[in-house]
């Protein structure tokens, strides 16, 4: 979704991390049947957000890309806590070095919104909705209780 918004695999390509993620939870013990049959948050519907344009998806892709800077810190809390290295932390270290550049990558495509207060309204609105919508993929309310 965020990627045909953008139109720019260039850009996206080396701030995906599905796949390291897979691969973590494989080394921690999931198999691969497993990790497929883990629920995926909703797209552009009800309770994810709809992204038109690359706006929102800059806005959507600025939350996913600003947890690489707070997984470098999770990751490492981790690796003290339970003895891991490498292997079973590479989402947490997605970009390893080259964070920092990536982050300020981001923010430079963020200024080209800022000069038009309509697309910055569309990226924040999306940012927002991203937001709420990991809250209610990695929260979800017990059954039979009511949202938020």
């Amino acid at each position: 979704m965020i990627g045909a918004e953008l139109a720019d695999d260039a850009f996206l390509a080396p701030r995906r991390r599905l796949a390291l993620l897979a691969a973590d939870l494989q080394h921690l013990g999931l198999s691969p049947d497993a990790v497929a049959a883990l629920p995926l948050p909703m797209l552009g519907g009800r309770e994810g957000p709809i992204l038109r344009g690359p706006a929102a998806a800059t806005g959507a892709l600025y939350v996913l890309e600003g947890s690489t800077l707070g997984g470098k810190v999770i990751g490492r809390h981790i690796a003290d806590l339970h003895g891991l290295s490498g292997a079973g932390l590479a989402y947490y270290r997605a970009h390893g070095p080259a964070a920092g550049a990536m982050w300020a990558t981001l923010r430079a495509r963020l200024e080209t919104f800022a000069d038009d207060p309509a697309a910055e309204a569309v990226l924040t609105g999306a940012a927002v909705a991203t937001f709420a919508a990991m809250r209610a993929w990695l929260s979800p309310a017990p059954e039979g209780a009511a949202g938020p």
